[in-house]
């Protein structure tokens, strides 16, 4: 049996890794469509590509890059908001 401070407690915690998972998604996807938007290179991004390959770089590369913008964005909300 957890007491009941524990079970707020990881109750909390719970709630605020949700949140920080939700905007890793969201700053994902995001990074995705910034990635589709922008053209590609024409020279091979890795040694022998083909030109879909360079989009699909890029697309991963953007959605990488998101990821982890929306993870530091959503520990820098919880930080700020916990601060008020």
């Amino acid at each position: 049996m957890l007491s009941e401070r524990l079970r707020a407690a990881l109750t909390r915690l719970a709630a605020r890794v949700h949140l920080v998972l939700g905007a890793a998604l969201g700053g994902g996807l995001l990074g995705a469509m910034v990635a589709a938007a922008m053209p590609v290179p024409a020279e091979p991004m890795l040694p022998v590509t083909a030109p879909w390959v360079n989009r699909l770089v890029a697309l991963a590369s953007g959605a990488f890059l998101g990821w982890w913008l929306g993870v530091v964005a959503g520990i820098v909300y919880l930080v700020f908001r916990r601060r008020r």
